[in-house]
């Protein structure tokens, strides 16, 4: 049963990286089709990460107190139906809403399936496990543009949304029926944990946040304007 579920997470945390990954290289040229500038381009992409990193806090309160698999399956859900809209978008506006609603599937998606997985990891294998998991992510992310420049090569550019949309699909059905639900503990808290508010307190804590956002934010900036390069 671990070893099923532990599958299953990696495959739709797979999914929501190879489906962002792929059409990324894709967005400054569908975003060129309506005349933007540079500003716009990087509202679109921005708006990705600001519906996911407004939502994320929230989910995971959530499912801490009403279960996982709820999330990870709604998310999928959104992250399949809104792929379809990115080849109906247009204009700029419509665009950067499905951006938007984008984000907020990877929020329900992402940071889940790290909890999932969290819970999942063995005492004193919990570095092996997230660092499978960040391995499976970044497959994702490296095979996103090589996959969806050959689907738009072959089949054209509104196919590589149409593929997003059927690995979502897949990938939901499978969540649907096959992962086992996973409750977060609300009476207790597992040994060695603290509120995030007290973990602020110290600044090696500090230093990974600020490391992260600087390193999230430079490579954001790169994918947003490379493919104009």
């Amino acid at each position: 049963m671990r070893v099923r579920t532990f599958c299953l997470l990696m495959m739709a945390a797979f999914s929501a990286s190879l489906g962002l990954a792929a059409i990324t290289p894709f967005l400054p040229e569908l975003a060129g089709h309506h005349g933007t500038n540079g500003f716009w381009i990087g509202m679109i992409f921005a708006g990705f990460g600001i519906s996911r990193g407004i939502i994320t806090p929230f989910i995971g309160k959530m499912s801490d107190r009403v279960g996982r698999k709820i999330f990870v399956a709604a998310g999928l859900f959104i992250y399949t139906i809104i792929s379809i809209f990115y080849s109906k978008a247009n204009n700029v506006y419509l665009l950067m809403l499905i951006r938007l609603i984008h984000g907020l599937s990877a929020g329900m998606i992402l940071p889940i399936v790290m909890a999932y997985v969290g819970e999942l990891s063995r005492q004193g294998k919990e570095g092996l496990t997230i660092g499978a998991l960040n391995t499976v992510l970044y497959f994702g992310i490296a095979a996103g543009p090589l996959i969806g420049g050959e689907i738009a090569e072959r089949y054209g550019f509104d196919a590589v949304f149409y593929s997003m949309a059927a690995l979502g699909a897949v990938t939901l059905l499978l969540v649907i029926f096959f992962l086992p639900e996973a409750k977060g503990c609300t009476q207790a808290k597992a040994p060695g944990t603290a509120p995030f508010n007290i973990l602020l307190k110290y600044s090696y804590i500090k230093a990974v946040l600020i490391m992260s956002f600087v390193s999230v934010t430079l490579s954001a900036v790169f994918m947003s304007f490379f493919s104009r390069l």
